[in-house]
C-alpha cells in the first residue's frame, strides 16, 4: 500500500512539474509576443509620418524638380461622345 502511495505522489509531483514548466514556457512566450506588438506598434507610427512626409505637397514639389518634371501646356481631351472607332 505504502508503495502505491510513494508511485501515486511522485506521478502527481511529475505532473505538477510538468504543469508548472508548461505555464512558465507560455508566460516567456506571452512576454516576447507582447514586446514584438510593441516593436511593431513603433515600426507602423514610424511608417505613418514617413507616409504622411511623402505625400506632403513640398515632398512632392522636391520630386518634381528632382525628377526635372516640367508642368503640362496645352492640355487637349479627345471627346469621344457619338464617335465610332474600330481597329483593323
Amino acid at each position: 500500500m505504502t508503495a502505491m502511495v510513494v508511485v501515486v505522489a511522485v506521478a502527481a509531483f511529475g505532473v505538477y512539474l510538468t504543469q508548472i514548466n508548461t505555464i512558465s514556457t507560455k508566460g516567456f512566450e506571452l512576454k516576447n509576443l507582447e514586446k514584438q506588438i510593441a516593436e511593431l506598434k513603433d515600426q507602423n507610427e514610424q511608417l505613418q509620418m514617413n507616409l504622411v512626409t511623402k505625400q506632403s505637397m513640398s515632398e512632392i514639389q522636391g520630386q518634381v524638380q528632382k525628377l526635372n518634371m516640367v508642368e503640362a501646356s496645352d492640355i487637349k481631351y479627345f471627346d469621344s461622345y457619338g464617335t465610332s472607332l474600330a481597329k483593323r
